[in-house]
């Protein structure tokens, strides 16, 4: 299936533009996926690591529409409203991808941290490396996840096109 020059001039520039919204959401989900708890601190390791981790999250947010165009050119789907459920697939399985990655991070750090006390009764305060959560990688499976889901439930025969 060909896809318009004008379709690819859009996907790009609403990847620019999620990019961009991917930089300044970027500390708001980090504050939300990282554990809440009295005796654990996060520290950073490398000074470079913030910001290649927001680059690289930014780039996630990114490649959301470049995916949904790969599937309607080699699935294809023709349909507007197969388009649009497309990409509401992607969106939905990178939220779960980050929803369970949170709920693993809460239990791991709940199960190795809390409740963690000296002989005499005073409780530890762990330093945990920040480079340690990886939530983008999580963000990238649910990219993959949700680019194959949709290939096989939006798959449309050449032949008809609603």
């Amino acid at each position: 299936m060909r896809i318009s020059r004008t379709v690819i001039i859009f996907v790009i520039l609403v990847s620019l533009v999620l990019f961009v919204t991917g930089i300044y959401t970027y500390d708001f989900l980090f504050e939300w996926i990282r554990p809440k708890s009295e005796n654990l601190k996060f520290s950073i390791n490398s000074l470079g690591w913030p910001f290649r981790n927001m680059i690289v999250y930014s780039g996630m947010f990114a490649l959301i529409p470049v995916s949904g165009l790969l599937m309607w050119k080699y699935a294809p789907v023709f349909s507007v409203g197969r388009r649009c459920i497309n990409i509401a697939i992607v969106v939905f399985c990178v939220a779960i991808s980050l929803i369970i990655k949170k709920i693993y991070l809460a239990f791991a750090y709940r199960y190795y941290y809390d409740d963690v006390k000296t002989l005499s009764g005073e409780k530890l305060i762990f330093n945990t490396p920040i480079e340690d959560l990886n939530f983008t990688n999580y963000m990238f499976l649910g990219i993959i996840v949700g680019s194959v889901c949709s290939y096989f439930l939006l798959k449309q025969s050449k032949d008809k096109i609603i």
